[in-house]
């Protein structure tokens, strides 16, 4: 991917961490070979509501560093319950 930076609008990703992570999953995406389909549903943790997005090998990654598989399995916990 050239440049995402246009997600972040007016701001660069170093500043917005949910268009930084929705830019990595959308590259996710791309390599696990969803070509020109992107999925930009939006999922939220469950214990702090942090924004998290499909990275397109079976896992959502959220701002606050959990990670949930798509059967909903925990793979990473949410620092907010650690």
């Amino acid at each position: 991917m050239e440049d995402i930076n246009f997600l972040a609008g007016e701001g660069d990703l170093s500043s917005n961490p949910r268009m930084a992570l929705l830019a990595v999953c959308i590259k996710s995406q791309q390599d696990a070979g969803f070509k020109h389909t992107i999925d930009l549903r939006e999922g939220k943790c469950s214990d702090c509501n942090a924004s998290g997005f499909n990275t397109g090998w079976g896992v959502f990654k959220f701002t606050c560093g959990a990670e949930i598989l798509t059967d909903g399995e925990m793979t990473t916990p949410c620092p907010e319950t650690i």
